[in-house]
């Protein structure tokens, strides 16, 4: 049986076909990069900012040393719905449930159950990353916000093959509604 995304009976469903999927389509068209992607099952390290407090980074895997690993276990973690290590160095935490590092891509499929204080906050801490672009979409849309760490870019569309600032091309035009 063939469903589209429309047909799906609940939106959390949607939600997680849609996650799984565009992991599926992100691997298969960029294995030959060797790129590090996870879903649920790695999150994404970040911490407090020293000089403002009310402010959270992610945290670079450049700067840890070995001595650094064994406290990743005790930092605070973020899913995102795909992550994407293609050039950019990270540090798995030693219990390996943990990254540490600047993604090359992060996407982010939002639904209603996501509150719109959880999306700010996101959308704040994924642009510290200085070299990380993030996309983000909803499971009703065709439309794909796009930033450059903090730089806003011009939206894409899922009607189109996507492209990162570094050139990588996605085709996820079968997922539009």
């Amino acid at each position: 049986m063939d469903l589209t995304y429309l047909e799906m009976s609940t939106p959390k469903e949607r939600h997680s076909l849609l996650a799984t999927e565009l992991l599926l389509l992100l691997y298969l068209q960029l294995k030959d990069r060797q790129p590090y992607l996870r879903k649920e099952d790695r999150g994404l390290l970040y911490e407090r900012d020293f000089a403002d407090s009310a402010r959270y980074n992610l945290l670079d895997a450049a700067p840890l040393k070995r001595a650094d690993l064994r406290h990743l276990n005790d930092l605070s973690a973020v899913n995102p719905d795909i992550i994407l290590f293609d050039q950019n160095p990270y540090v798995l935490a030693p219990d390996q449930t943990k990254i540490a590092g600047f993604p090359d891509l992060i996407v982010e499929i939002w639904s209603k159950g996501n509150p719109k204080q959880e999306r700010a906050f996101k959308q704040a801490l994924y642009s510290t990353g200085a070299t990380t672009e993030h996309w983000y979409f909803t499971q009703n849309s065709n439309s794909v916000t796009c930033f450059f760490a903090a730089k806003k870019l011009k939206n894409q569309s899922l009607k189109s093959p996507l492209r990162t600032q570094n050139g990588v091309t996605v085709d996820l035009r079968h997922l539009a509604v």
